[in-house]
């Protein structure tokens, strides 16, 4: 009889086993998946197991059914023979200790120097006065005493700092005299502040921001930031001046670029589709893994803009000359050239299909190992080709 509930014990831990239990109390797999044990082998700082135990703990009910039971014990001061008053708290004791940070865990959890600092704190709050309490509710801000800023700065407390404390004494004695020579002291400070050199900080790049039925007009500013998985659609640039404002992994679709100069942009592993450029010279930006489909370059000079493994489809130049633009295992197809010289352009590993120049004189751009099908070459002298 022994024997078989044994093997019934075993087989039933088997078939539902114990996985991110939030107790480590278990034995075997159901302890090593515990959710203390996963969190104390990842080495998560107090603050961020906090954070995930007060997630867990709330997406599975743990919080609420803690609410009840708090509600249970306040208002049943007697044991009743369905339950006992003091098993449940030393149950609840036993199963959320350690869970939560609390002031007797702390020591054991981060050591003693950092209980050494939430002793300081606690001494601290209960060394302030009336006034201090008001102004804390009224302002949000208070002012330390004498003795509280050597209390917490002092060469005893694991606050210590000499010069922070020499700095500030001097403004509290000041203070006493006259109660408002801090808000002068804050607005000084404000105003260096707004003059420092280094508050004129950079815009955060874009990133994971989608542009739909988002035109940019007259925002240069907007433009020149790098774009980071930020595709386009149906957001036209125009008047727009851009430079070094980079286009990663941020394809755009109907987005046509219009009177927008643009230097130093490259765009990389940036497809896009009828996204033509009319009026907008293009200065220093290669095209990387950039393939397009049905766009026009129209009045736009290209310099400097390598097209490196960029195959485009249906793609003209119309009155727009090319310098120093050459194309590297860039096929194209249907992609002409109409009143477009360009000249210092190599065509390296370039097929091209379906094409030709028309009327696009153009020097000292060899093709190599590019072969042309269907190619057609009209009033259109070459020098050094």
């Amino acid at each position: 009889m022994t024997i078989k509930k044994l093997t019934n014990f075993k087989l039933s831990n088997l078939l539902s086993p114990s996985l991110f239990s939030l107790h480590d109390k278990g034995k075997g797999l159901e302890k090593e998946l515990s959710l203390p044990k996963i969190m104390k082998a990842g080495k998560l700082t107090g603050r961020d197991q906090q954070e995930w135990l007060n997630l867990i703990m709330e997406s599975s009910g743990v919080n609420e059914q803690v609410e009840n039971l708090k509600n249970i014990l306040s208002f049943n001061s007697k044991p009743t023979k369905s339950f006992n008053k003091r098993e449940i708290e030393q149950r609840y004791k036993d199963e959320f200790n350690g869970l939560y940070l609390t002031r007797k865990n702390v020591k054991e959890m981060f050591g003693e120097y950092e209980d050494r600092k939430v002793s300081i704190w606690e001494e601290l709050d209960r060394k302030f006065n009336q006034k201090q309490r008001n102004e804390l509710e009224d302002t949000g801000y208070s002012l330390l005493t004498e003795s509280q800023l050597r209390f917490l700065y002092g060469p005893e407390s694991p606050f210590n700092d000499s010069i922070t404390l020499e700095r500030l004494l001097p403004i509290i004695h000041k203070n006493n005299k006259n109660s408002s020579i801090i808000n002068q002291i804050i607005e000084e400070d404000i105003k260096k502040i707004s003059q420092m050199r280094s508050f004129d900080i950079r815009q955060h790049d874009i990133v994971l921001s989608p542009s739909v039925f988002r035109p940019s007009i007259l925002n240069p500013r907007r433009t020149s930031q790098p774009f980071i998985l930020s595709p386009f659609l149906f957001s036209p640039t125009i008047l727009s001046p851009t430079i070094m404002g980079p286009a990663i992994l941020s394809p755009r679709v109907f987005s046509p670029t219009i009177l927008t100069p643009r230097i130093m942009t490259p765009l990389i592993l940036s497809p896009f589709i009828f996204s033509s450029i009319i009026l907008s010279p293009i200065i220093m930006q290669p095209f990387i893994l950039s393939p397009g489909l049905l766009n026009s370059v129209i009045l736009s000079p290209f310099v400097m803009n390598p097209m490196i493994m960029s195959s485009q489809i249906f793609h003209p130049f119309i009155l727009s000359p090319l310098v120093m633009t050459p194309g590297i295992l860039n096929p194209s197809a249907l992609s002409p050239l109409v009143l477009s010289p360009f000249v210092l352009n190599p065509q390296v590993f370039s097929p091209k299909f379906f094409s030709g120049l028309i009327l696009s004189p153009y020097a000292l751009s060899p093709v190599l190992m590019s072969p042309t099908y269907a190619y057609v070459v009209i009033l259109s002298p070459s020098f050094l080709s």
